[in-house]
């Protein structure tokens, strides 16, 4: 069985990259959703500066030039073009969404895992008051 303190370690730092790349996910996100607003007026050069802002922010200018490459000039292939891309990027945020909440419930399996194989480290809560119909019952000892 691994250690579940690396075990922790690695689900942390996969969490981490994880929610970077939700970051960048929408940052691409913003993007296209300004571009499609401008529906038929969007140009290439509106595209380009969408492309350079999503550089700035950490995008690998590969990335954003593969992309870039197969763009077309006329204004409603453009408009098309536009609208695939904000599907796709739809459809990534979706994935990695699940992949998200699946690393979060491994994170909290672990954890918990964690707290039972360290039983003395849990400080025990105080048991909370007995409640009656009209609240905290009062002691019963020494009543009588």
């Amino acid at each position: 069985m691994p250690n579940l303190d690396e075990v922790s370690g690695e689900l942390q730092a996969k969490y981490s990259k994880l929610s970077s790349a939700r970051d960048m996910l929408d940052a691409v996100q913003e993007q296209m959703d300004g571009l499609a607003v401008k529906y038929d007026t969007v140009s290439p050069e509106d595209v380009v500066t969408s492309a350079g802002k999503l550089v700035a922010a950490g995008l690998a200018p590969e990335a954003m030039a593969g992309m870039l490459a197969d763009m077309p000039d006329n204004s409603q292939a453009l408009q098309d073009w536009v609208a695939q891309h904000q599907k796709d990027v739809a459809a990534r945020s979706e994935q990695l969404d699940a992949l998200l909440g699946e690393t979060r419930h491994q994170m909290g399996v672990v954890g918990l895992r964690q707290l039972m194989q360290r039983p003395g480290e849990i400080a025990p809560e105080a048991a909370p008051p007995q409640m009656g119909p009209l609240g905290a019952a009062p002691p019963t000892e020494g009543m009588m």
